[in-house]
């Protein structure tokens, strides 16, 4: 609100006299014949003077363009209106349910008509606690909420902490500097000092955006945009149950259930095995393949394992039984020792390699472990 809001605390002393007092205050707002606003309360305590009204209980519903037909809804026991610029202001708790039935309760909560906008500087903290039978469940908290009700966006503006439950054995965690949500376009953003931790998964990076579908979240992408004038990419780190990894940033996709069924990582990747291979490509996919854990490489591929260096165009790793597959100009060095073939296979667990189409002049011994 525009004015002092040394004036609320004047309109609840006690003996203040208004110059109007209405028991079962109702306005509406309409706007090219569509409502905008409407507001209740029990009692409304009306000064001419300053033009503002106390109020006590209050419900105010609040229309946008983006979703015309169903309102932000917004409750308190005690506010101040400016009647004039149909400002006002809730003194206190307050909740706010949006369309989508996500419910913030914070404090001290204004509403600047000209821009129908909501905010405040208080902790909030969210909930989808009105939400459909089997959707998970999500929470969101921090210092700070910003609402454009005709755009449908919320922005957390400081210390976000969220929590989607993806199914019972499946949560993740996400902290981060500030965040955006546009619920319409069922996408949420989560910006600066982003980490997300969940099962056998552990995200750093600068930027989060997840997309939603049937209020899942199927879409992850992390990254770290730098300046123009920067002269690379941040990386971000990427730690799972079999691997880590560096890259200028990663996509997961989530399954119907909730599950990870697959990584990609952007642009050039370097990462460890779970068995203490190194691994260097151009691009980095990780998926099931046969039902087995895969991780696939692509570009200017090299692997690293106990005194052997690999490098192809195009290699298959598989964590659990630390199979090796290069493919398309494959080789195997140790030393000064080479051994190139069409298709190379081996393994981090034992010594036994397998060529296809061998070329070199050193036996396959020499490679071994």
């Amino acid at each position: 609100m525009k004015r002092n809001s040394l004036l609320f605390a004047a309109l609840v002393l006690p003996g203040t006299r208004p110059d109007i007092e209405i028991i079962g205050f109702h306005l509406v707002e309409s706007q090219e014949q569509k409502r905008n606003l409407e507001m209740t309360a029990t009692r409304a305590r009306v000064f001419k003077g300053p033009s503002l009204a106390g109020l006590e209980n209050l419900v105010t519903l609040m229309w946008g363009q983006d979703n015309p037909k169903v309102p932000f809804e917004l409750r308190g026991k005690a506010g101040v209106l400016d009647t004039e610029a149909q400002d006002f202001e809730i003194k206190d708790e307050a909740e706010l349910i949006n369309p989508e039935a996500f419910v913030f309760k914070t404090r001290n909560i204004t509403y600047e008509a000209k821009t129908k906008t909501l905010r405040t500087v208080e902790k909030v903290i969210g909930r989808n606690e009105k939400r459909k039978a089997g959707a998970p469940e999500l929470t969101m908290s921090g210092l700070g909420l910003f609402v454009d009700i005709d755009r449908n966006l919320f922005e957390i503006k400081d210390n976000v902490v969220a929590e989607q439950v993806i199914n019972p054995q499946n949560r993740l965690k996400i902290r981060s500097h500030s965040s955006v949500v546009l619920p319409q376009k069922r996408e949420a953003s989560f910006l600066g000092k982003v980490t997300v931790t969940g099962p056998n998964i552990n995200l750093a990076g600068e930027r989060l955006i997840i997309e939603f579908e049937d209020d899942k979240p199927r879409r992850l992408k992390l990254d770290s945009p730098s300046p123009q004038a920067a002269p690379s990419p941040k990386k971000i780190s990427a730690d799972f149950e079999k691997m880590k990894l560096k890259s200028n940033g990663l996509i997961l996709h989530f399954d119907n259930a909730g599950d990870l069924e697959k990584s990609e990582a952007i642009g050039e990747v370097a990462a460890d095995g779970a068995d203490g291979m190194k691994i260097q490509a151009e691009r980095l996919t990780s998926d099931k393949f046969q039902g087995k854990d895969r991780v696939l490489m692509q570009g200017k591929v090299q692997l690293t394992v106990d005194k052997r260096v690999a490098t192809c165009e195009q290699a298959q790793y598989f964590p659990d039984s630390g199979e090796v597959l290069l493919e398309r100009v494959a080789s195997v060095q140790r030393g000064t020792e080479v051994l190139e073939g069409d298709r190379i296979r081996f393994s981090t667990k034992h010594s036994q390699v397998h060529v296809e189409g061998a070329r070199g002049k050193i036996s396959r011994e020499s490679l071994k472990p």
